[in-house]
């Protein structure tokens, strides 16, 4: 259903059944909006006021549905302030897909150990957690009292929510808007009849705009994503910067072995946009016999790696690829099964300049 929806929020073109389903969720959408529209205003008249707390807090999110990049730019920041300015850091996660209940906090990773397995804690939780090594990473969706326990038991003095753009309630320093340029906004329509979260003149509470970009090997995307960009900085008056995901190579989860083309491969994902990995795979060289689709933020079990694994064989594959976000979530389950065919994960390489983008605070 969430990709029908997808297709829907996104399509150039739409059948009759499709148009049907769109002014339906054009009646939600009447609901949806009035809740955004008296939210915000609560904010903006001061009847509300956000929450200050005594770290720095950045926000990576945006304004549509699905995946933008947030989840790696989270991880590539964080790093820079663990690492490069060795500042104690943490990210604030709603911890969605997990099995954990997050009406509590939940730390993932103290910056040192990972407490929890994907399937416990959401991909995205672990998968930061996997990836900034040196960042605390924390679940609850009150994002100010996994603040407040940031500070007090991990010291943090940097603090990064992400996807919290919607999340005014906690106040931030540094709001960084994400936009998927190839996408842009669809069909500018509110939820549910469209992807847009919030109403797309809301990017003016952003300090700064990054424009992802997801075909970088596609010269004519990559010239109107940064034409995409100047009409935004001109628009809002907000820096706006062009970030590139690239393909950079396809690597056993067992023996990080690269894996090398012209091999016959069968090809899942359970993320937002699934078709860009899609993309990626054909720009690395492979075709793949098959290409499933599951829900974003599916939690793998036994029988779908046995069904997976069935379904290649019968289809000639000699190699199994995932993204890397599912890779963390199956590792567990392919411990136990046979060599006949390998799983693999396609490794992204995120193009971002941090420091352009933070000599601005």
């Amino acid at each position: 259903m969430k990709n029908y929806i997808a297709h829907i929020h996104y399509a150039k073109y739409l059948t009759f059944e499709e148009r049907l389903t769109y002014w339906l969720l054009g009646a939600a959408k009447v609901f949806y909006s009035l809740g955004v529209q008296l939210r915000l205003l609560a904010y903006k008249k001061g009847l509300k006021k956000p929450c200050k707390v005594n770290a720095y807090v950045i926000s990576i999110g945006n304004i549509t549905t699905g995946g933008t990049g947030k989840t790696p730019v989270c991880v590539a920041i964080a790093n820079y302030f663990s690492e490069n300015l060795n500042k104690k850091t943490a990210i604030l996660s709603r911890g969605y897909g997990g099995k954990l209940s997050n009406t509590h906090v939940n730390t993932i990773s103290d910056g040192e150990n990972i407490f929890f397995s994907a399937h416990m804690s959401g991909d995205e939780p672990y998968w930061l957690a996997y990836n900034a090594q040196k960042t605390a990473v924390l679940t609850c969706k009150n994002r100010i009292e996994a603040a407040k326990t940031a500070i007090e038991k991990h010291q943090a003095e940097i603090l990064i929510l992400d996807d919290g753009f919607q999340h005014i309630k906690l106040h931030r320093d540094f709001n960084i808007m994400l936009i998927d340029g190839n996408l842009k906004f669809g069909n500018e329509k509110l939820l549910p009849q469209g992807p847009l979260r919030e109403p797309i003149s809301e990017i003016s509470r952003a300090d700064c705009i990054l424009i992802m970009n997801k075909r970088t090997l596609d010269k004519e995307a990559e010239n109107k994503c940064f034409e995409f960009a100047g009409k935004l900085e001109e628009k809002f008056g907000k820096k706006t910067y062009v970030c590139g995901f690239s393909p950079a190579g396809i690597y056993s989860l067992k023996e990080n072995e690269r894996l090398i083309s012209p091999k016959k491969i069968y090809a899942f994902a359970g993320i937002g946009q699934p078709k860009f990995f899609f993309e990626y795979l054909q720009a690395e060289g492979f075709e793949p016999v098959k290409q499933r689709i599951f829900e974003d933020h599916h939690l793998y079990t036994q029988d779908d790696i046995k069904n997976i694994i069935a379904e290649a064989q019968k289809l000639g594959a000699q190699a199994i690829v995932t993204t890397e976000k599912d890779a963390v979530k199956i590792k567990a389950l392919i411990e136990k099964n046979s060599e006949d065919i390998k799983f693999y994960a396609l490794k992204l390489r995120l193009d971002i300049d941090l420091e352009k983008i933070f000599a601005q605070i």
